[in-house]
């Protein structure tokens, strides 16, 4: 997400501002905000409960997907409830 979605938009911010830095970290990791010195994080999903102020940009969207080999190994799930069995 953020090398693709969020790397454009700082090098916008870059070029407008040449005096702000940016320095960014893409990571899967749950990071401790404050105790790791970062000012700002972009994060999906749902958060936790905490101090910190949040603002939802966006929707997310997603996909499940599956291989024609899997399909024909498996077969193909025709409800939600039986993609727990696979």
């Amino acid at each position: 997400f953020g090398p693709t979605h969020l790397a454009p938009v700082f090098a916008e911010m870059a070029r407008r501002y040449p005096q702000l830095g940016i320095h960014t970290c893409y990571t899967d990791r749950f990071v401790d905000l404050i105790a790791e010195g970062y000012d700002c994080a972009v994060r999906l999903g749902h958060l936790p409960d905490s101090n910190l102020i949040a603002r939802r940009v966006g929707p997310i969207y997603g996909k499940l997907v599956a291989s024609p080999e899997y399909i024909k190994a498996h077969g193909s799930p025709e409800t939600p409830d039986e993609l727990l069995t696979h």
